[in-house]
């Protein structure tokens, strides 16, 4: 899965530098806090069904870590609680 979501990354970044690279100057990836940089990739998103799909697969894959985090600090705290008595 990690293959997989590195060469998602580098197809969306591909997407950005070759299509939107005005965009991709601005440097989306780390610049949480430009609302109008935001709003620009949600109309991006809107428009670039391909875009927009990679962002859907993008979500897919950290849902399924997000739930093997959740597992995982469960089994940690039934261990802990165990070890406590």
């Amino acid at each position: 899965m990690l293959i997989q979501n590195i060469k998602l990354q580098v197809e969306a970044e591909r997407i950005f530098i070759n299509n939107y690279p005005e965009i991709y100057l601005r440097n989306f990836w780390f610049n949480y806090s430009d609302k109008n940089l935001i709003n620009n990739v949600f109309q991006i998103m809107k428009k670039d069904i391909h875009f927009k799909a990679l962002m859907v697969q993008k979500i897919s894959f950290m849902e399924v870590k997000i739930g093997a985090l959740k597992s995982y600090s469960k089994q940690r705290d039934s261990l802990i609680t165990l070890l406590k008595n």
